[in-house]
C-alpha cells in the first residue's frame, strides 16, 4: 500500500511577535536564574575579536561568561544595541541575584526580567508614553532597526547600508577620539541618523557619553567614574558587524559573502519558537552557519586591530563599505527572510492496522547550493491519509540536497521527498528526491 503524506509544519518566529518575548542573542541567556550564562554569543564574538587585535587574552574570559574588568567595557558596548537602557545589568552595586549575575561591579548582570516585559510589542506604546525617550522599543521594533544590521519594512538595501556605515562613522569616531563624548547627540550625528533619533524623542541635551550610559528606561545615567564611552561605543559597532552575519538579519551568499537581503523585523513572523532567534545564537562546531560565526568574530577582531592602531576613518570606512557590507549582485529590498516549505513525503509499506503511524518520527534537513542547511526538522508519527501543516523557515536559496532520517522500527519506509518553496531572493524552487534504498536509524544523504 503507498500513502502520500503533505507535511508542512509550523515553526513560529522572531523574538518580537505581538506577546511574544524570545530574549535575543546575549540577552536568552543573561536572564536564567540558576544557570551560567555560557551562551552570551555577543560577549563571546567580542572578546574573540579583542583576543583576535591583542587587546584581551585567555584570562580576560573568566568562568566561560565573566569578561576581566579591561576588557568589560568594550563587552558593554556590544550589548548596547540591544539593551540601550542598561535594563540587562545592575548598576547599583548590588547584584540582583546573587553569584549567577556577578562578574565584578563593571559587569553585574540583573535578571532582564524588566527588559523582556518592556520589549513586548504589546508593552512598547505603553513604555513610550510612561518612557517616551527610551530607546529600546525604537531600536527593536523602530527606525533604528540598523542598530542590528537590518532593515525598515520594504526599504532598498543601499539604504540600509548608508544607515549601517553612518552609525559606523559615528561610532568609531567617538571611539578613537575624533567625537568629544561631551557633544551633544544630535549635533554630532549624521542628518539621516540625527532625524531618526529625533524621532525616538532623544533629548537635545544628551551627550555622546549619556547615551552609552543609560541605566533605565526614565533616561536615568549611570555616573559611575569607570565608564569609558569610547569603548561601549567601538562595542556597539562590533555588535552591528557580528548581527550581520546572523542569517534571522542578513542573508548572505554562502553564509559568509556579499549581503543578498538586509532582513526586517515586521515582516518576520511572530510566535514563541523564534527562527530570528535561533540564528541570533552560537552555533555548533558541526553546523552549516559556524563558518558566520568566525567570520563574524573574525572581521570584528579586524576592527579591534584598526582600532588599536587608531587608524582613520577615511582607511576604516572603505573596508566596512566593500569587504565587510559589500551588496551581492542579486541582493534585493528587505523582507522577512523567512519562507514556507511544502514537503511532500510518498511512503510505501503501510498497511490499514498501522499504516504510517505510531512510532516513527522523521527528521529532515534541508540544503542549499552554497552549503547552508537547515537544522534538523522532526515530523511526529504519520497519520494514515493525507496531512497539511505549515512549516516556516529561513530563505537560504536553491535546495541541493536533503538529510533525512527515520527514527523507529515500524515497517514502512518513504519511497520520494519533494520539497517547494518560493524564495524571495530565486524565485520558485522545487525539488525531488527518490530514495533508493533505507534503513531505520540511519543517516540518509540525497541529491
Amino acid at each position: 500500500m503507498k500513502t502520500t503524506l503533505i507535511v508542512v509544519s509550523v515553526l513560529t518566529s522572531i523574538a518580537h511577535g505581538e506577546d511574544a518575548v524570545v530574549l535575543r542573542g546575549s540577552q536568552r541567556r543573561l536572564w536564567q536564574v540558576g544557570s551560567k550564562f555560557t551562551d552570551a554569543v555577543h560577549e563571546e564574538m567580542t572578546f574573540l575579536g579583542l583576543k583576535q587585535a591583542l587587546l584581551a587574552s585567555d584570562a580576560d574570559w573568566i568562568d566561560g561568561f565573566c569578561p576581566s574588568e579591561g576588557i568589560s567595557e568594550y563587552v558593554r558596548g556590544s550589548v548596547w544595541n540591544d539593551d540601550p537602557s542598561g535594563l540587562l545589568f545592575d548598576d547599583t552595586g548590588e547584584t540582583v541575584f546573587g553569584w549567577y549575575g556577578h562578574c565584578h561591579d563593571k559587569f553585574d548582570r540583573a535578571t532582564g526580567s524588566t527588559f523582556a516585559w518592556r520589549l513586548k510589542s504589546s508593552e512598547c506604546e505603553n513604555l513610550q508614553s510612561n518612557f517616551p525617550t527610551s530607546l529600546l522599543c525604537s531600536s527593536h521594533h523602530g527606525s533604528l532597526a540598523f542598530l542590528h544590521s537590518m532593515a525598515e519594512p520594504g526599504q532598498l538595501p543601499s539604504d540600509t547600508k548608508s544607515l549601517i556605515l553612518k552609525w559606523a562613522d559615528f561610532t568609531y569616531k567617538v571611539a578613537v577620539g575624533d567625537i568629544d563624548e561631551t557633544s551633544t547627540v544630535l549635533s554630532v550625528l549624521p542628518q539621516a541618523l540625527s532625524k531618526r533619533f529625533q524621532e525616538a524623542k532623544v533629548p537635545a541635551t544628551l551627550t555622546v557619553k549619556n547615551l552609552f550610559a543609560m541605566r533605565d528606561s526614565d533616561g536615568s545615567v549611570d555616573t559611575a567614574t569607570w565608564i569609558e564611552t569610547s569603548k561601549r561605543a567601538l562595542g556597539s559597532l562590533a555588535h552591528m558587524v557580528e548581527d550581520s552575519f546572523a542569517a534571522g538579519h542578513v542573508g548572505r551568499k554562502s553564509g559568509t559573502g556579499p549581503v543578498l537581503q538586509f532582513r526586517d523585523y515586521p515582516s518576520q513572523e511572530p510566535g514563541l519558537f523564534s527562527l530570528h532567534a535561533a540564528h541570533d545564537e552560537k552555533p555548533p562546531a558541526s553546523s552549516s552557519f559556524y563558518p558566520a560565526y568566525l567570520q563574524a568574530a573574525k572581521h570584528v577582531g579586524d576592527l579591534f586591530t584598526r582600532y588599536k592602531t587608531k587608524e582613520s576613518w577615511v582607511t576604516v570606512e572603505p573596508w566596512l563599505n566593500n569587504i565587510v557590507f559589500t551588496l551581492d549582485d542579486n541582493v534585493v529590498p528587505a523582507g522577512s527572510g523567512q519562507v514556507v516549505y511544502t514537503i511532500k513525503f510518498v511512503t510505501w509499506n503501510c498497511w490499514w492496522y498501522y499504516g504510517c503511524q505510531t512510532r516513527n518520527n522523521v527528521e529532515l534537513t534541508i540544503c542549499f547550493h552554497d552549503n547552508q542547511c537547515t537544522p534538523p526538522h522532526s515530523f511526529g508519527s504519520f497519520p494514515r491519509g493525507v496531512g497539511y501543516f505549515d512549516h516556516l523557515t529561513t530563505d537560504f536559496g536553491i535546495i541541493e540536497k536533503i538529510k533525512i532520517r527515520k527514527i523507529g522500527w515500524d515497517a514502512w519506509y518513504p519511497e520520494s521527498v519533494t520539497v517547494g518553496y518560493t524564495s524571495q531572493i530565486f524565485g520558485k524552487q522545487e525539488k525531488s528526491f527518490w530514495i533508493a534504498q533505507w534503513i531505520s536509524n540511519n543517516d540518509y544523504e540525497f541529491s
